[in-house]
């Protein structure tokens, strides 16, 4: 038990007795309620006067944000102490006593360290500043792409924003609470925090999405055209429009592959093929589809000449042409004809005239030009015609027809020369001239007018026909058994008989001996070469037949006596005869002749007749 101040136990070991009055000493009396034991004991009261309290320590000055919650102040004033917050370092208005303390509003406090028990202050108030800075706020965004589209921009308009920091770009300030993030890669999303002018007051981290700064679409370029051209013509550059600000980038394949040339309106093909030409942004390389752009290289047209043919009548002639890549043949000579584009005839081409002409292929425009050398149309060689030779005629003949043959496109033209000379007929393989000489038949092709080099002599010869001079006169020979024909015949070398021998002394005078007797001598007479004659003229025979002869005259009948030799019988004959014996008056058998004498061997009557040995 105290008399001043108040126990508090503890634990019921110690005992705390509090609120004793200052100088006041305390008289305490401890007991044990279960023996009864007690004590009393007097303390003597210390000196209580305020000694010199610390100011308390301060837990910091607090910096919040516009729309932060203010938070507590706090202040230590250790043990036994409290802190009675002011708003003035020494006086002033007590705000609130604790160890924390919410302001109302930014300021600088003062905590003041008091003695709980003795009210005892501290010889300070420790000042404790709240700062309320001001938050930015963002009030706009607007984030955009860079031309190129690599990047892009955001650009900030801020209240109280002093500073940015962002996690990509560059940051601008450009004043007045704007900035401008620049270079944020495309596609990236932004995180940046925008800074108070103390850097205590952040807003943010905030997010800017990235914005779509895909391609937009790329206008295809506009084509100049496919182009073609023929062979050989030097290679056209193609060509395309694009939009302002873009160029052109050329390829061979539709999408992907290797560019052929960039940043070119125009290129030229290193061979013919499709190609393909995108227009470009040259700020940001969006690029359009592709368009299609063809260069075709077509071949010339060719030609191998098939034949060249002369017409009949070898004026004009023909060209045979088999052309490859033409569907038409245009020349100035003749008159062309298209067999389907394959071949060609051109007819009609003056002969001697080469000719030229253009190939063309209408599809393509191609064309080539070219020239024929011309065949040699001149005549050929025309045998000259045949005839059946000279003609020979005799005097007083009628003027021959005179006759040539030739092959059957040919006909014949007559001329009294060999070269030049007068046409004396003509289309006619026969020709009767006036008179005899000599003329010479031409061949001619009918259709072309081709002549022969030479010219056929024919010869018309007037041969003189034999002439028969004086009469004929016969002779018999002396034995009759033929006869003689002497001809004295003009202009005869030759003679034909049918029978006899002919001899000539070579002036005209011919002898025909040895002609049988009765038979007519028929003979021809010829000139010299047999080819006039005189007759066949007839000789009548002469009658050779034999003159009576006197019969031979004998002495008579002989008549002898038996036993008598026969006697020799004589006959005489005329001078120049002989004499024959038989046994029979008109035939019978001879016994003897050519003897005027005759012994016969028996007795009996034997005849005797005349008989002219030389004709007998």
């Amino acid at each position: 038990m105290v008399y001043a101040g108040t126990i508090s136990e503890n634990c019921v070991v110690n005992f705390t007795v509090d609120f004793i009055p200052a100088v006041t000493d305390l008289q305490l009396d401890i007991s044990n309620s279960v023996t009864f034991c007690a004590i009393s004991d007097q303390f003597t009261s210390p000196d209580c006067a305020c000694g010199s309290v610390n100011p308390p320590v301060s837990g910091g000055d607090e910096l919040i944000c516009t729309g932060n919650p203010i938070p507590a102040l706090t202040a230590d004033p250790g043990p036994g102490a409290i802190v009675d917050w002011y708003d003035e370092a020494t006086g002033g208005m007590l705000l609130a006593t604790g160890n924390t303390f919410t302001p109302i509003a930014a300021g600088t406090y003062y905590a003041e360290t008091r003695i709980t028990v003795d009210d005892c202050v501290s010889f300070a108030r420790t000042a404790i500043i709240l700062t309320i800075n001001l938050t930015p706020t963002v009030d706009d965004v607007q984030a955009a792409c860079a031309p190129d589209l690599l990047t892009y921009s955001v650009d900030l308009i801020t209240t109280n924003g002093a500073s940015v920091n962002a996690n990509m770009g560059t940051v601008i300030n450009t004043g007045a609470g704007t900035f401008s993030i620049t270079d944020i890669p495309a596609g990236t999303d932004l995180t940046y925090t925008v800074f108070d002018v103390t850097m205590s007051c952040p807003v943010g981290p905030l997010m800017v999405a990235a914005p779509d700064c895909s391609c937009p679409m790329v206008n295809p370029p506009v084509s100049g055209g496919d182009q073609s051209i023929c062979a050989g013509a030097p290679i056209p550059d193609l060509n395309v429009l694009v939009g302002n600000g873009e160029t052109a980038d050329w390829y061979d394949v539709p999408t992907g592959g290797t560019p052929l040339a960039q940043i070119t309106l125009t290129f030229t093909p290193p061979a013919a093929g499709t190609y393909f030409a995108e227009a470009r942004n040259t700020t940001n390389n969006c690029v359009s589809e592709r368009i299609t752009i063809s260069f075709t290289l077509n071949p010339l047209p060719s030609f191998v000449l098939l034949d060249t043919i002369c017409s009949p009548d070898l004026l004009t002639y023909q060209a045979i042409l088999q052309v490859n890549n033409a569907d038409e043949l245009i020349a100035g000579l003749g008159s062309v004809t298209d067999y389907c584009g394959v071949n060609f005839t051109e007819d009609g081409i003056p002969s001697g005239l080469a000719l030229n002409y253009t190939l063309n292929i209408t599809t393509s425009g191609c064309s080539s030009t070219a020239s024929i050398a011309p065949p040699d149309c001149s005549c050929e060689e025309v045998a000259p015609p045949t005839s059946t030779g000279n003609v020979a005629i005799c005097t007083g003949d009628p003027i021959p027809t005179l006759m040539a043959s030739v092959a059957a496109d040919q006909t014949v033209d007559w001329y009294d020369a060999a070269v030049g000379g007068t046409l004396l007929a003509n289309d006619t393989d026969s020709f009767t001239p006036v008179t005899a000489g000599t003329y010479f038949a031409e061949a001619r092709v009918v259709v072309n007018g081709c002549v022969s080099l030479e010219r056929t002599a024919i010869t018309i010869v007037v041969n003189p026909t034999p002439v028969l001079f004086g009469s004929t006169t016969t002779e018999c020979a002396p034995d009759l058994l033929t006869y003689t024909v002497p001809l004295q015949i003009n202009s005869a070398a030759t003679l034909d008989v049918n029978a006899g021998v002919v001899s000539t002394d070579g002036s005209g005078n011919f002898s025909i001996t040895g002609i049988p007797a009765g038979m007519d001598l028929i003979y021809t007479a010829f000139n010299t070469g047999m080819t006039c004659s005189l007759g066949p003229n007839t000789a009548v025979a002469p009658d050779c037949s034999c003159p009576i002869l006197t019969n031979p005259t004998t002495v008579g009948n002989v008549s002898i006596c038996a036993g008598d030799p026969l006697p020799m019988l004589t006959a005489d004959v005329e001078s120049g005869l002989t004499a024959d014996w038989y046994d029979d008056p008109v035939a019978g058998n001879l016994l003897l002749t050519g003897n005027t004498t005759f012994t016969p061997t028996a007795i009996g009557t034997y005849y005797v007749e005349a008989r002219d040995p030389i004709n007998n």
